[in-house]
């Protein structure tokens, strides 16, 4: 996905590009930029909900035109009675070979508890190792800053990690206040933000008096050892 910043008129890849290639100017305010973040969230909600709606409309369907069988109870008696005939006789014929001198092999019983640890692999949810934050809260025009744990987790892109934060923010002025500009910066320099699904975003109003909560992640490289995190102007400096 590529736009241009806003800043220069720089042609700006944000698949690649933490920053304005020509400006180095973060680009998480750009409108084309948030228009492209609210877009794919939708089309990822939409093709979800598509997905159960057909999922549950083929259940209703095939519960709709499903017929009663009557043969339904007779016929797994009578393929039981058929395999039982069958493990009969097959074993009368391998005890004939035993007693003429053939020696059987036991056959090892098979082990299904690596299967279910597999299976249950499979639908795992990302692991996180969490951490706390000790740093004091910061305040910028009357909303009170503050974070106090963040979890990490490895990214698919080379080098890099994926860092969720933990964020509240407290509106002691007389207004409502908008929350949605937040950034993390790496030596004044601003990070890719990224959509996490498995944390509630922080971002909407807070009234007066009231204090919203919330994550916010972003993409970082592996070796960072600290970050600023500016929520709303208000400057945190973590050590990770």
């Amino acid at each position: 996905m590529k736009i241009n910043c806003e800043n220069c008129g720089s042609t700006i890849d944000i698949d690649k590009d933490h920053v304005c290639p020509g400006c180095k100017a973060p680009y998480d305010k750009n409108k084309e930029y948030l228009e492209y973040k609210e877009q794919l969230k939708k089309e990822q909600l939409l093709s979800f909900r598509q997905k159960q709606t057909v999922t549950n409309l083929a259940g209703t369907v095939a519960e709709k035109f499903a017929k009663p069988n009557p043969l339904a109870k007779v016929i797994p008696v009578i393929a039981f009675i058929i395999i039982v005939v069958i493990a009969v006789i097959a074993f009368n014929m391998f005890r004939a070979h035993a007693n003429e001198g053939v020696e059987m092999q036991k056959i090892p019983p098979i082990d299904f508890s690596n299967l279910e640890n597999a299976t249950k692999s499979l639908f795992k949810k990302k692991e996180y190792t969490e951490k706390e934050v000790f740093v004091d809260p910061v305040s910028k025009d009357k909303l009170t800053v503050d974070c106090d744990k963040y979890a990490i987790t490895e990214s698919n892109k080379e080098g890099m990690m994926e860092i969720v934060f933990h964020i509240t923010v407290h509106n002691s002025s007389s207004v409502s206040k908008v929350v949605g500009n937040v950034n993390c910066a790496i030596n004044d320099v601003a990070q890719k933000s990224t959509i996490n699904f498995d944390y509630d975003e922080l971002s909407g109003f807070v009234d007066t008096g009231l204090t919203i909560e919330g994550y916010k992640s972003f993409l970082i490289p592996k070796d960072t050892t600290e970050v600023d995190l500016v929520v709303e102007g208000a400057r945190l400096h973590i050590k990770l």
